[in-house]
C-alpha cells in the first residue's frame, strides 16, 4: 500500500494546509512507529500553475516535484508549454 495524500491548492493558504498535513503525517507516523522514506515522496501538480511556486518539506527532505499532463505522469519540467 502507498499512502496519499491530496489538497487543491489555490492560494498560500491552501499550501499552508497542505505542509500543515504533512507535518501531521510525520507525526501519526512516529507515534505509530511506521517509516516513510521522504527520499521517495514526490509533489504532483495536476493542471495550471497555481501551486508550482510552492514547495513541501517533509522530514527536512525537499519533497521532489513531479508534473502531470492530460492524465500522463512525466518528468519535472516536461509538462512546461
Amino acid at each position: 500500500m502507498t499512502p496519499k495524500m491530496f489538497r487543491s491548492v489555490n492560494n498560500d493558504i491552501d499550501s499552508a494546509s497542505l505542509q500543515h498535513d504533512l507535518e501531521q503525517l510525520v507525526q501519526w507516523e512516529q507515534k505509530r512507529q511506521l517509516h516513510f522514506n521522504a527520499q521517495k515522496c514526490k509533489v504532483i501538480h495536476i493542471g495550471g500553475d497555481k501551486n508550482s511556486k510552492s514547495h513541501y518539506i517533509m522530514k527536512s527532505v525537499n519533497l521532489r516535484l513531479w508534473e502531470k499532463c492530460a492524465g500522463v505522469q512525466d518528468a519535472p519540467g516536461a509538462c512546461k508549454l
